[in-house]
């Protein structure tokens, strides 16, 4: 069954990947070590942003294929969730880094201002509603969607973002139902019909394709009528910046690192212990190879520099302020602290 093939797993251990591994990543014939041997690594608990679907793969990569123990620390990963969910955690002192989707990451800045967004994953929003054929939605036509009952993460992204996307795409944006799973069951609510369509991103589609047996979504990216958005990024705490700046540096370099390792080691059918997806499968083996692989082929495009630019940010605070999302007169330094993604690029 699809559920347990793709998107429905329990966290598992990243296995340790041996010297063929270690070849590809380093060049020579030994494993990446630890940044340092004269002190224990750092441990730290990082939470993905949408469970554990395949987009969230490169956390695992970056785990399995040594990159954060060569940076001499030690990641424990957990599945984490989209909106505020993430951000309480780090607030509380549960983790220590998150990925969340920008638009999450904004609009919570007030209830949590000792969060710091410290490097973008994807330089452009995925956000899009995601649907099958027959279902009477069009990605020429958003208005298709009035009616329509669609599926979300409680306060996901893609639901809170709604009402602006469908002003500007001008549609009544009142008339569209929207209803909460976690984000592991959406494809089978969607693809069954329970839901008529699904919050996502745009990369999600081949875990939707697989599950639909071979049949293509329908994708309307919100990206068509919303700009400067940035898609996932990285959120830490001020705390950890201002007490340990080295391991917030250390971080970010090593999860650059997996995120590119992620995109370009797509190759082959996924059984190779140097593919990606294999390494996910690893973490995490309900989910499917071959899907993250793809999934990752699908990012590599918008996965191109870990930085974020302030006169954007500040861009796409005022949308967001706009859409009564964002308080009025926030700053990018509010929302973002620029300077570790510089050294990770």
């Amino acid at each position: 069954m699809y559920r347990n093939r793709t998107w429905r797993a329990v966290i598992g251990k990243a296995a340790t990947v041996g010297v063929v591994l270690a070849l590809a990543l380093s060049g020579c014939a030994n494993k990446p070590q630890a940044a340092s041997t004269s002190k224990p690594a750092d441990k730290v608990t990082y939470l993905t942003g949408f469970q554990t679907t395949p987009r969230e793969g490169y956390g695992f990569v970056a785990k399995g294929a040594g990159l954060f123990s060569a940076a001499g620390i030690d990641v424990n990963v957990q599945a984490g969730n989209p909106s505020d969910a993430n951000l309480k955690l780090l607030a509380a002192g549960k983790a220590q880094f998150a990925s969340v989707d920008f638009v999450s990451a904004v609009r919570g800045a007030k209830t949590y201002p000792g969060l710091r967004i410290v490097m973008a994953v994807q330089q452009t929003t995925l956000l899009s509603i995601i649907t099958m054929p027959g279902r009477g939605i069009t990605e020429d036509d958003p208005a298709s969607l009035i009616g329509k009952t669609i599926g979300t993460a409680p306060a996901a992204a893609s639901q809170t973002l709604f009402p602006r996307y469908a002003d500007l795409a001008k549609f009544d944006g009142s008339k569209v139902k929207f209803a909460n799973f976690q984000p592991n069951d959406l494809p089978g609510l969607m693809v069954s019909g329970k839901i008529d369509a699904m919050g996502a991103y745009a990369i999600d589609t081949p875990g939707i394709k697989a599950a639909a047996h071979g049949v293509d979504p329908v994708v309307l990216p919100i990206s068509k009528y919303i700009t400067d958005l940035y898609g996932t990024v990285i959120v830490t705490t001020t705390k950890l910046i201002h007490d340990n700046p080295d391991l917030v540096r250390r971080f970010v370099g090593a999860m650059w690192k997996g995120i590119q390792y992620a995109v370009n080691h797509t190759d082959g059918d996924g059984k190779d212990p140097r593919n990606a997806g294999a390494l996910l499968h690893q973490a995490v083996p309900a989910d499917d190879a071959g899907i993250m692989r793809d999934t990752m082929k699908l990012m590599k495009n918008y996965a191109t520099s870990p930085q974020l630019e302030p006169g954007r940010v500040a861009r796409g605070i005022a949308l967001l302020e706009t859409a009564q999302m964002a308080d009025s007169g926030l700053q990018p330094d509010q929302v973002v602290d620029f300077s570790f993604a510089k050294t990770a690029a």
